[in-house]
């Protein structure tokens, strides 16, 4: 899923290697040690060509990846000893809490790997993404009057990060089915099929939230000659974004207050308090 190149750190020029689904680490005797798929993999590299030779070999089961930042599975030492993540996906469980933080119950599911929830908009349904293995996701839905979670999204993709619209008819979500994660619309009632809403660009588009009219959706990406930035785009994904904050600085997780007016989101932006020296 990541694109890896080669270069020499005296020059701007760069050669691209492979795509793998984490960084590599270099092993001697001229081994790059790397995540395809769901395996580690080690693929002979001459160093003074910079480029692979023959195909990769299996060392064996690849710990769940970074996803986000490509980071590598695993750290190789001189002596040909490996290091990595642990094997396990433990099952989580999803509990309630009251205002003071004190646990009061379960969310009745089945055993699962359990990764992210969003409560619909009138608290009676949940959504949930379940990791099927190292390199997928899924999106689940939970009506809390038939607590039986039904599939939502399909296929051996990341599916993830998800927004209920305002009326609950929709969920908003990323995906990387097409190598990039894109931003989709599907309808909670499984009815229609979904609408792709922001494709290409930028190499990770996350939605976090809805207007309150229901017609655009915020969303996060990293910019080009910034950190990450906030923008708008139309729900039905026949319009191009429009930017919303896009500074040096990191703004994320955008969300639009009940009444339309305000939107609250993370920034990296240091706020200097009087006298501060910092």
């Amino acid at each position: 899923k990541f694109d890896v190149f080669v270069g020499s750190i005296d020059s701007k020029e760069r050669k691209f290697l492979l795509a793998a689904g984490s960084a590599p680490v270099y092993a001697e005797p001229g081994y790059l040690i790397y995540m395809r798929d769901d395996t580690i993999v080690a693929h002979r590299f001459d160093t003074d060509r910079l480029e692979t030779k023959g195909d990769p070999v299996s060392l064996g089961e690849a710990p769940a990846p970074s996803a986000w930042i490509g980071g590598a599975g695993v750290s190789a030492s001189n002596n040909g000893e490996l290091t990595r993540w642990g094997m396990g996906l433990p099952n989580t469980i999803l509990q309630w809490y009251d205002r003071t933080g004190r646990p009061i119950g379960e969310v009745p599911v089945p055993a699962g790997r359990y990764e992210e929830v969003r409560l619909s908009p009138d608290g009676r349904r949940l959504a949930i993404v379940e990791r099927s293995s190292a390199s997928a996701t899924d999106i689940w839905l939970l009506d809390f009057d038939r607590p039986v979670p039904s599939r939502f999204t399909f296929g051996s993709s990341v599916n993830e990060i998800m927004a209920w619209s305002p009326d609950g008819r929709r969920i908003a979500f990323g995906s990387d089915r097409n190598g990039s994660t894109d931003i989709f619309v599907k309808p909670t009632s499984g009815g229609t099929g979904e609408t792709a809403v922001l494709t290409g660009g930028a190499q990770f588009k996350q939605p976090s939230s809805w207007s309150a009219d229901g017609k655009m959706i915020v969303f996060d990406q990293p910019g080009d000659k910034s950190g990450w930035d906030i923008g708008l785009v139309p729900q039905d994904g026949k319009s191009k974004h429009i930017p919303f904050a896009s500074t040096p600085f990191e703004e994320r997780r955008g969300v639009v207050s009940p009444d339309g007016n305000w939107l609250a989101y993370n920034s990296s932006h240091d706020i200097k308090l009087p006298n501060s020296k910092g």
